[in-house]
């Protein structure tokens, strides 16, 4: 590809990452309250998960969406009780979380709901479907098409690396000193998304 069409991609993947939702509030809650480590493990988890979207988009798997249609459904209401099921623990958590250091038992639950809040959000299978549509053809080497994928994940990754960078700093941390009402308030927030993607998928 020509490097103005290779501009046009990044750009267009930083833009799709950038945008708010349950990802953002979840690596941010868990920067905050786990510390900075904690928020790169689950950007780096959900970037392997958009790169697994990204590749399966590239080999076409996206046609399935658009002859059937009841599989985002399907994979959009898995997402939602994902959600709830995070939302449940972080509401009802009543650990005490020290903002003084990074809580490292942490590590696999964060990298697993950052690779699942990606995997089973089918939306991100259309994005790429209308953005790799663009720049597919027969002519494009397997080493490119993996490029492409590898591009996509890479600018999610770095993205949400330096949104935990930033919220995870100590400096903010320390402004937090009840946990517990943070938590609150971030399952609050993701059950109101839950509810946004159910209207979605029922309308």
């Amino acid at each position: 590809m020509s490097t103005f069409l290779w501009i046009q991609l990044i750009v267009t993947c930083f833009l799709g990452a950038v945008s708010p939702g349950p990802s953002l509030l979840l690596i941010v809650k868990n920067s905050i309250s786990y510390g900075k480590t904690n928020g790169i493990i689950t950007g780096i988890a959900h970037g392997l998960g958009i790169f697994i979207y990204a590749i399966l988009t590239i080999l076409g798997i996206a046609f399935l969406y658009t002859k059937y249609p009841i599989l985002i459904k399907i994979i959009s209401f898995s997402l939602v009780l994902y959600l709830i099921y995070i939302s449940y623990k972080i509401f009802f958590t009543e650990e005490e979380i020290d903002l003084k250091r990074n809580n490292k038992q942490k590590y696999n639950q964060n990298f697993l709901d950052g690779f699942m809040i990606a995997f089973l959000n089918p939306k991100i299978t259309i994005f790429f479907g209308a953005l790799f549509s663009q720049f597919v053809n027969d002519e494009l080497t397997n080493l490119e098409k993996f490029q492409m994928a590898f591009a996509a994940s890479f600018i999610d990754m770095i993205w949400y690396t330096f949104v935990s960078l930033i919220v995870g700093n100590s400096l903010i941390r320390k402004n937090f000193n009840n946990t517990k009402v943070f938590n609150k308030i971030s399952s609050i927030i993701l059950i109101f998304i839950s509810i946004y993607i159910l209207v979605k998928i029922f309308t």
